[in-house]
């Protein structure tokens, strides 16, 4: 296992270095310069001044130049300083990563907590009203666009109904509240953005489920349990569960990156100050330190989440750890 471990490991480094060259080469495809949003506001600033700003954040230099200065200093930790404030960008993030990470990882739970049994139930009742049921929900969860689906939401249960906070993580004066009741001021601000977030995955996740576990329930080994006596939840859940998540495996290493790509949409929407939303102020002020501070971090969550794949894949599949082609 620690073999296979290092040898993906080891092949993540070429494609990281690579990711990050196409992100800083399309960075400065884009027409002007990043620095024409802080110069070209201000009539009072001078051509000469321009330039100075210019040569003073090394913009003047070749593209290849700049790539290799600002890699060298990614490598140690230092993403540079903001255009728009003069903040290091990793303060900014640091801020910034924390919200976004437990608003996608609550949602991912209970996407999971509720599309595997979902799922499961449905393959196990093939053509039953149960999956017929479970079908609807997947072709409309499918056909609603999810930020549709968010203001919806906020107009029912914040506007109108009014249970909800709509905007935001905390409420007026919250500072000044216990910690118990920030806490559930806080958790009360993200039901809705959580909700969304679940009810648009929970449709995709548990029909991938649902695949897995149809084409499993097909396989000799299950008739072979159900003739060996084996109660139905031991087969389903013991037996077919396993080998049906593998599908679901890819998807959730592809899921890690879109922490922060999903986020941008639900954390405007909603006026929660994650980095989601520091990336789409980043990209309107052209803010290229921010953004490349941001890209960094979602080319490593795309890596990381194909290697937890790959672990996953190992644990569940013996073969792959050992070399052999999996059929």
């Amino acid at each position: 296992m620690s073999r296979y471990l290092l040898f993906r490991l080891r092949s993540l480094i070429p494609v990281f270095f690579g990711i990050t060259a196409i992100s800083f080469a399309v960075m400065h495809l884009a027409p002007g310069k990043p620095t024409d949003s802080i110069t070209d506001l201000n009539v009072k600033v001078s051509l000469q001044a321009k330039e100075q700003l210019i040569k003073l954040y090394g913009l003047d230099r070749p593209v290849h130049v700049q790539y290799l200065d600002w890699l060298t200093r990614i490598v140690r930790g230092d993403f540079g300083r903001s255009f728009k404030d003069g903040r290091p960008v990793s303060a900014k993030i640091a801020e910034r990563i924390p919200l976004t990470l437990l608003l996608n990882g609550l949602a991912l739970f209970f996407i999971l907590l509720l599309s595997v049994p979902l799922g499961v139930v449905s393959a196990a009742r093939e053509g039953s009203v149960f999956d017929h049921l479970v079908t609807l929900f997947v072709f409309i969860g499918f056909a609603l666009p999810t930020f549709w689906v968010a203001l919806l939401a906020v107009d029912f249960f914040g506007v109108k109904m009014g249970w909800l906070p709509v905007s935001g993580l905390f409420s007026l004066g919250a500072d000044r509240l216990p910690l118990q009741e920030r806490i559930a001021d806080a958790a009360r601000h993200l039901v809705l953005p959580v909700g969304v977030i679940v009810f648009g995955g929970l449709a995709g996740y548990s029909r991938y489920v649902r695949s897995g576990m149809l084409e499993v329930l097909q396989q000799d080994y299950i008739r072979t349990a159900y003739a060996k006596g084996l109660k139905r939840s031991e087969v389903l859940y013991k037996h077919a569960l396993r080998n049906a998540l593998l599908p679901m495996i890819t998807v959730l290493g592809l899921s890690v990156p879109g922490l922060i790509s999903g986020s941008v949409i639900f954390e405007s929407i909603f006026a929660l100050p994650g980095m989601g939303r520091l990336f789409y102020e980043a990209v309107m002020g052209r803010d290229g330190p921010v953004i490349m501070g941001i890209l960094v971090i979602g080319a490593g969550l795309t890596l990381l989440g194909n290697l937890i794949a790959d672990i996953a894949y190992a644990y569940a599949d013996p073969r792959i750890r050992h070399g052999e082609p999996a059929s």
